[in-house]
């Protein structure tokens, strides 16, 4: 398997040393698509699905996954998709930037700002500190690249996030073509509204270190924010997709992982009816998960909304801006408001799966007085295998989880550190880190 990524993505380095021509914003637009399939691929690791393990979405039912759903994780684990961000994400993105950026193609560079905070945040939120000024990514490679703190960093995607947002809106560069975007087809007005919704998630971060929620809602009103599903910053795949996606292509081959009991019961304790959208049938026809350390082979696998071939890969959806507003209407003490984007975030949700449902809705959507763990629970179900539910259960304690050694009463709270780290750059990776550390943001 770590042979088939390998190859998938050896392809798709940024320019070419070797080239005769300088590149043009042709060169950059033909590495766009890589990019995103690069990013895309990557977010579905195993490192992402260790953490949706552990927030008992998924369950590992043998295998590797197996040790995972028991808290049994060693850093060769992590080695692969620790080597992907920096050389397939970082530094494409960041050469192809400069690139761009020379060439005056603003829009192009912005559109590549935006993928690098989000990739960025997904790393910090993962393991905290990492090293990345002194990486290959900016020009100079340093053989012990020293550690920024997770607080640098989440400044760094702020700054990405801003800077994606004044070259998208740069009125004198080239449009980006549609057929270089397989996100939003060039469309820039989307990307930023994308990059809003992606500061919207990370302010949740700083504003819960820093216990600083209140007055964040009262910006809504003056962000380009999303305005519906059309503007949810996803993947398509198709038939014809190279590489495949990458959850048909696990559930289909590979097979270690079943759906958790935790989301399972969740769906059934309502009748969600996203429930047969999000799980598919096992051989019973029934509906059901594994639970932590139990190894159900005859639990289901992911169902068909999330697991087809043409299934798409979502890094963030107009359903989580909602919640986020809500959220953060909440605590602004804006209860009517927090209500309104509740209903919106849960209907969104619904739209998206094509399984509207107004007598359901009428009970878990329109609600009075919704409470932080009612938003956090039902985003919790909508963000299916979206790492996001890892954070938002680190901020709030929610869902309710019952860890595999409830005497121990702890869940994971971090990545292990990547053996290769460890082995190459010792003086340098933070010490005594365990799976339940904390990340600078995760406040007690």
């Amino acid at each position: 398997m770590a042979l088939s990524i390998f190859l998938m993505f050896s392809h798709t380095s940024c320019l070419d040393v070797e080239e005769e021509a300088p590149p043009t914003i042709q060169t950059v637009e033909a590495n766009l698509p890589l990019l995103a399939s690069n990013i895309v691929q990557w977010r579905s690791m195993d490192f992402t699905r260790f953490q949706l393990i552990w927030m008992q979405q998924l369950a590992g039912v043998r295998g590797m996954p197996n040790d995972i759903d028991q808290y049994i994780i060693i850093p060769e684990r992590v080695d692969h998709s620790w080597g992907i961000f920096f050389s397939f994400i970082l530094t494409p993105l960041q050469e192809n930037t400069v690139v761009a950026l020379n060439l005056g193609a603003r829009k192009h560079a912005g559109m590549m700002n935006v993928l690098q905070a989000y990739s960025l945040g997904l790393m910090i939120d993962t393991w905290g500190d990492i090293p990345y000024w002194e990486t290959v990514a900016f020009g100079s490679f340093v053989q012990f690249p020293k550690y920024e703190s997770q607080q640098e960093l989440l400044e760094e995607v702020f700054r990405l996030l801003n800077a994606g947002i004044a070259n998208l809106r740069h009125a004198d560069s080239p449009a980006i073509s549609a057929a270089s975007d397989p996100f939003f087809g060039g469309d820039t007005d989307r990307w930023i509204r994308a990059a809003n919704a992606l500061r919207l998630r990370y302010l949740l971060r700083e504003a819960h270190q820093s216990q600083g929620y209140m007055g964040v809602a009262n910006q809504f009103a003056g962000m380009q924010l999303m305005r519906n599903n059309g503007d949810d910053l996803l993947y398509n795949f198709t038939a014809a997709s190279s590489p495949i996606n990458p959850h048909f292509d696990y559930e289909t081959r590979i097979r270690n992982t079943r759906v958790g009991a935790q989301f399972a019961n969740m769906l059934h304790a309502t009748g969600d009816p996203r429930l047969p959208r999000l799980i598919a049938a096992n051989t019973q026809n029934q509906r059901i998960g594994s639970a932590p350390g139990q190894r159900d082979l005859n639990a289901s696998q992911i169902g068909p909304a999330l697991a087809s071939q043409t299934s798409p890969i979502i890094l963030i959806s107009f359903a989580e801006q909602k919640f986020i507003e809500a959220e953060f209407f909440l605590r602004n003490n804006q209860q009517a408001l927090a209500d309104a984007a509740f209903r919106e975030a849960v209907e969104a949700s619904l739209t998206f799966f094509n399984v509207r449902n107004a007598s359901w809705e009428q009970t878990h959507a329109q609600v009075t007085n919704v409470t932080l763990q009612q938003i956090i629970e039902a985003k919790y179900v909508a963000l299916f295998l979206q790492p996001e539910v890892w954070s938002d259960f680190r901020r709030t304690g929610f869902p309710h989880l019952t860890p595999f050694n409830p005497a121990e009463n702890t869940i994971p709270r971090r990545m292990l550190y990547p053996q290769n780290e460890l082995n190459n750059n010792p003086d340098k990776v933070p010490q005594n880190i365990t799976i339940f550390s904390r990340v600078w943001w995760d406040r007690e």
